[in-house]
């Protein structure tokens, strides 16, 4: 659980609430809102409040995970990985993907 912020979005764009200041400000995240195949999928948040994981859909049977620093703005890493992958994150907020035979440490 995010203790700092909620985020909430769209097609193309991501927000972030910060929970202490009531502040909404956009996420600087570029997805063309023209692309049809191509469209933020789900936000994923855990205990460290300084990154949150967007999960993109690239096609019908491949994803792309984005680890995005929260206080910078950018992109941290980027994670291609099929539909049906497992994505989970440990107690510390860390993120993982399990995928086919294989883990793979987000951070």
């Amino acid at each position: 659980m995010n203790n700092c912020y909620i985020f909430f979005w769209n097609v193309g764009s991501c927000w972030k609430l910060n929970l202490k200041t009531k502040e909404v400000t956009k996420i600087k995240i570029y997805i063309s809102e023209k692309e049809v195949r191509t469209f933020i999928k789900k936000i994923r948040t855990g205990s460290d409040d300084s990154i949150v994981c967007i999960l993109v859909e690239q096609s019908p049977t491949e994803d792309c995970i984005i680890v995005w620093d929260v206080e910078k703005d950018v992109e941290k890493e980027s994670f291609d990985c099929d539909n049906n992958a497992m994505f989970f994150q440990d107690k510390i907020g860390n993120p993982y993907i399990a995928e086919k035979n294989y883990l793979v440490n987000c951070v």
